[in-house]
């Protein structure tokens, strides 16, 4: 499928709830968030969105493993590569982006197995929802009965499909949560 606007929306929408979930994060960690932190969980999202809105055309756990680990691995390299051009950090982690690479793999793959979609009325469960009218516009498109998405039908996609991944995006925050914790030593640069 060639990038199109409904990829653009994902791109988007994804980047701002990674953001929003890297500051959520960083809430209850005590972590202070650094311009890499937040650059690396909006590429992270937008890649994590991207996928979502290809998520009803491609599918399974393969993929979804797939996506985590490239969101994994393009998020933590923006971030090293961020903070290392602000002075926040001294050297690049190959350590860091590999756990970063695997551990996205492994969250996206699991959740995608293990957690339902989340059933948000009007966004992603009930009649004229967000995410099937997304579904139904990319069927037409695909099916040639129509040649473009307009931006308000990729933007009402999105949020559709962000919805349907609520349960998994909070799966991973989880996890996230509790590797900042683990990792976070006040006095470190990174904590409170």
């Amino acid at each position: 499928m060639a990038v199109g606007l409904d990829d653009a929306a994902g791109f988007v929408v994804g980047g701002i709830v990674g953001l929003g979930t890297e500051a959520v994060e960083d809430y209850a960690t005590g972590h202070s968030m650094t311009w890499g932190d937040a650059a690396g969980s909006f590429v992270s999202g937008g890649i994590v969105g991207v996928g979502a809105v290809n998520a009803p055309e491609t599918g399974g756990i393969s993929f979804a493993a797939a996506v985590g680990g490239g969101a994994g691995f393009a998020g933590n390299l923006t971030k090293q590569l961020v903070d290392m051009g602000t002075g926040e950090q001294k050297n690049f982690s190959g350590k860091d982006l590999a756990v970063s690479t695997v551990t996205g793999a492994v969250v996206g793959g699991a959740t995608q197995g293990l957690l339902k979609d989340a059933k948000i009325p009007g966004l992603s469960s009930g009649r004229g929802n967000a995410s099937a009218v997304g579904r139904a516009a990319r069927t037409r498109i695909a099916n040639g009965n129509a040649k473009a998405m307009s931006v308000k039908t990729a933007i009402k996609a999105e949020v559709g499909s962000q919805a349907v991944d609520a349960n998994r995006t909070a799966a991973g925050a989880a996890v996230d949560t509790t590797q900042k914790a683990m990792s976070c030593q006040p006095g470190q640069g990174s904590c409170k």
